[in-house]
């Protein structure tokens, strides 16, 4: 009985991952349907990092502000800063995007991009963006939080 017992939740263990697999999105595979986990497209995602990528370049501190969804939260040095708005976050920009996130966001591969229910990952987590946009409406696309 004993053997019959663990057979039994041997194969229900078996089916069970079978079954949930193909619900799980591969992290290394960037194709669309990883994103939708995040509530956008790959091409959304590769769109928005093209932008923040140009606004890093070009020092657009004012553009880059505008796609920030405030309150921001900032880690780093061991605590959580909430950027309130557009004007704090022009004032703290350098605080907020250090050498360290500007070098990831601006070496990030737009064919690399991880995407989890949390939203897309810039980097190793440097920069994370989400989308804010009503469902079936187009993608409103901004940082939601910095780890520097």
């Amino acid at each position: 009985m004993k053997r019959i017992i663990i057979n039994f939740l041997f194969l229900l263990g078996l089916a069970s991952t079978t079954l949930l697999a193909p619900s799980i999105p591969a992290q290394a595979d960037n194709t669309q349907s990883n994103f939708a986990i995040a509530g956008m497209s790959a091409t959304d995602a590769k769109n928005f990092l093209a932008s923040l990528q140009k606004n890093l370049k070009d020092n657009a501190i004012n553009a880059i502000a505008a796609e920030v969804n405030y309150p921001l939260r900032m880690n780093g040095n061991g605590s959580t800063t909430m950027i309130k708005n557009n004007k704090d976050f022009v004032k703290n920009f350098t605080t907020i995007f250090t050498d360290n996130v500007r070098n990831a966001v601006l070496q990030q591969d737009p064919n690399k991009l991880f995407a989890n229910y949390q939203g897309v990952m810039i980097g190793n987590g440097q920069v994370w963006i989400a989308n804010y946009a009503k469902p079936n409406y187009n993608a409103k696309i901004l940082i939601k939080t910095v780890n520097n």
